[in-house]
């Protein structure tokens, strides 16, 4: 106060509403003349403040009294008179003090400025003390609501009936609440029980359909294999009518090929029947083998021996029943043609042992890839021979070119003898139309043979040749060394008018000694001369005799190249060589070629995943296999392929064809998924659309695709596709040079 007398004067008149309102700034005392108490000096100005502060406290005190006292007895809610009095005093006398600024002489009014300054600091002043004023009445509410609580509860603590009720009443409400909370337990399990039954339902549901769904595909299944096995015994029967007519020869040889696991070495067995010959006995053999190798090299013996003793049983039949009066085929043809149907059947049916043994052997070794235990298995297989006898004289008959082609050598002139020459190609063409229709109605259809003419075995030819040359009569030899000197000029005109590579000749060629049972036969003599001489001049001996050199074999590709050779001339010379060195135990040699030509070939093609790099990746993981430090290499040229096959299915999925994309994937994963593992993602990836598309398909649709992948070359057919339109494409280009 002693400091400030117009501050303090002006809160003590807001306050107690006894004094008019006095300016609050300091230093502006002159708008009002000094209190009278004021002269009397700063010691009378405290006592008599002192007195005007405590009987104001006492008001305020006896005030606020009285309204607890009415708050707790619920007669008033609103704060003491005197508080709101204060309240409307201090509005009062700052509107009264504004008046009077207002009324000032301009020369004693205070600036604009210190007029917003003043206006701000009441206004401060005013906000807080009525943020004062508000708290202070919710603390005495609250403080007056928890005192009410406090003696209830001590008179319901003193009043013994108050407690038991109080009592009975916390135990009804503990007891309500465990009933409610036990009644939510039994509903959730009860919930939980309608989940399960309703889960349980749906299993059963989707396993009765599921069942439903087997059942009718096992009843389809049943009653087309049931409609298969009439048609067959229809046909089987219409087949014996027609030969006892003398209308049909037919041979039909069934078995599998099954794999019986052993501890130590497991045992695979070939089983082999003609279900159509009454009388003729079963082949069978077997051999025993420690890994997947081993079962490959006897492979070759095992399928000759037992396809040799099925077919020599049925012609034993067929003669034991010619003896005995019986009508059979043998009086409407020859015993010569007799003989070279079956050798062509022969052929035929070891191509189609092969092929099982082939599939048996691969998932062995995928079994031995994945580190699996053998398990038994049998692949199935059949071959159906049938040919129609034509009538004497009939162009359509094999007797009748080669017969008509002895009397024209016999004519011993040159015009004679090339019409001679020409008869048997006529025969040997009629022949390879009759063994393609025969092939495009077995299992063979599926594989390369069935896909590509090229690829006719050259022993098809030979047995017409040999059929030829045992038609020479005995005793006519100038005959005969005519017959053989036109035998070895037709296998050099075959020879010269298909590419063949030189281990594929020599497969032939051991393949005709078998058949013909010598190797001093003209047919072999002749074939084996002309190999030597075509091994002798080829490009391909002059890179296996020019390798250690590793400068003249690259000084080769380079003068290959100089020369404008096509590049899938070049390729297929650089594999053809490769396959050499891989059987010469010239591993190294054979990868190192077979990677030159994929990089040759990519940057042909522009595409390292066109699918005409497939076959130089192919041939890349045979070599590969042959050396245990190459197994990373390995798993890397598989991915490469499943790429290849991936884009190509993707390619046919989005044009419609959604079972060949299937058969691509599917047979891609039986012969190079496991070389992946089975963790691999793009493993994963096309099996789960392989099982997508599998469910998609229809049942003849998935048919055709499980027939498909029973063959072990999928992939190869696809690589040999796009490997006929590069081929051709070459030659446009060669020949498009030429002109130039």
């Amino acid at each position: 106060f002693e400091a400030d007398p117009g501050t303090s004067m002006r809160v003590l008149c807001s306050k107690s509403n006894t004094w008019s309102a006095w300016e609050t700034a300091k230093g502006h005392q002159n708008v009002h003349p000094i209190p009278p108490f004021a002269k009397h000096g700063p010691s009378a100005h405290g006592w008599l403040l002192a007195a005007v502060v405590v009987a104001s406290v006492q008001q305020a005190r006896r005030a606020t009294d009285e309204w607890r006292a009415r708050v707790r007895v619920g007669d008033a809610k609103d704060p003491p008179p005197v508080l709101t009095a204060a309240r409307r005093s201090s509005k009062r006398l700052e509107a009264t003090a504004v008046v009077q600024a207002e009324a000032r002489k301009p020369e004693d009014r205070l600036t604009e400025e210190e007029l917003q300054v003043l206006a701000a600091r009441e206004a401060a002043d005013l906000k807080r003390r009525e943020e004062q004023y508000q708290r202070a009445v919710q603390e005495e509410q609250e403080r007056i609501r928890a005192e009410q609580e406090r003696e209830k509860k001590e008179r319901e603590k003193a009043d013994p009936i108050v407690q038991e009720e109080l009592r009975k009443r916390e135990e009804m409400e503990k007891k309500l609440r465990e009933e409610a909370r036990e009644k939510a337990r039994i509903q959730a399990l009860e919930r939980a029980k309608e989940d399960e039954l309703k889960k349980e339902e749906l299993r059963q549901e989707r396993e009765r359909m599921r069942k439903k769904l087997v059942e009718e595909r096992e009843a389809a299944r049943k009653k087309a294999e049931a409609e298969r096995r009439a048609q067959r015994e229809q046909e089987r029967k219409q087949r014996i009518q027609a030969e006892k007519n003398g209308e049909l020869f037919f041979l039909d040889l069934r078995g599998d090929v099954e794999m019986k696991p052993q501890f130590g070495k497991s045992t695979l067995q070939i089983s082999l029947k003609s279900v159509e010959c009454p009388g003729a006995t079963t082949g069978r053999a077997s051999t025993e083998f420690a890994n997947s190798d081993e079962a490959k090299q006897q492979g070759r013996a095992l399928v000759k021996s037992v396809v040799l003793d099925a077919v020599e049983a049925h012609a034993t039949a067929v003669r034991t029943r010619d003896l005995m009066l019986e009508q059979t085929v043998l009086q409407f043809i020859d015993d010569m043609e007799f003989d070279h149907w079956l050798l062509q059947a022969r052929v035929l049916v070891e191509m189609e042992v092969a092929r099982a043994y082939e599939n048996a052997c691969m998932k062995i070794a995928a079994s031995e890839r994945g580190n699996a235990p053998f398990t038994k298995f049998a692949i199935p297989f059949a071959l159906l021979y049938e040919r129609k006898i034509q009538a004497e004289g009939s162009p359509q008959r094999l007797r009748s070119h080669l017969e008509d082609a002895l009397a024209c050598i016999r004519e011993g002139t040159s015009s004679g003898k090339e019409r001679g020459r020409q008869n048997v190609v006529r025969g040997i063409e009629l022949e390879a139309q009759e063994l393609d229709a025969i092939v495009a109605g077995s299992h063979l259809a599926s594989t390369s043979l069935g896909n590509n003419a090229k690829l006719r075995p050259f022993v098809w030819p030979i047995l017409t040749l040999a059929a030829f040359l045992d038609r020479v009569p005995d005793g006519e030899q100038s005959t005969y060394e005519e017959a053989r000197a036109l035998v070895q000029t037709t296998i050099q005109d075959e020879l010269s008018s298909n590419r063949w590579e030189v281990g594929r000749l020599q497969e032939e060629m051991r393949l005709a000694e078998d058949i013909l049972g010598s190797q001093s036969h003209p047919c072999v003599v002749a074939l084996g001369s002309i190999l030597d001489e075509l091994t002798d001049d080829s490009p391909e001996r002059l890179l296996e005799l020019a390798w250690p050199e590793r400068q003249a074999l690259r000084a080769s590709v380079a003068s290959a190249r100089a020369e404008e050779t096509p590049i899938p001339e070049q390729c297929w010379a650089m594999r053809n060589v490769a396959y050499t060195f891989a059987r010469t135990n010239a591993e190294g040699q054979a990868k190192k070629l077979l990677q030159d030509a994929i990089e040759l070939k990519k940057s042909w093609l522009g595409d390292p995943f066109h699918p005409g790099m497939l076959p130089e990746y192919q041939q890349l993981v045979e070599v590969l296999y042959m050396n245990q430090d190459w197994a990373n290499e390995v798993e890397d040229a598989c991915r490469t392929i499943v790429h290849i096959v991936g884009n190509e299915a993707n390619r046919l999925e989005s044009g419609g064809d959604t079972t060949r994309a299937t058969i691509l994937r599917r047979g891609c994963l039986q012969e190079y998924g496991m070389a992946m593992g089975k963790e691999d993602k793009d493993v994963n990836i096309m099996l789960e659309l392989v099982m997508q598309a599998m469910q998609e398909l229809d049942p003849d649709q998935r048919a055709r695709v499980e027939e498909a992948c029973q063959e072990p070359d999928v992939v190869k057919i696809l690589g040999e596709e796009y490997a006929k339109d590069q081929e051709i494409a070459s030659r446009k280009s060669k020949a498009k040079r030429s002109i130039q």
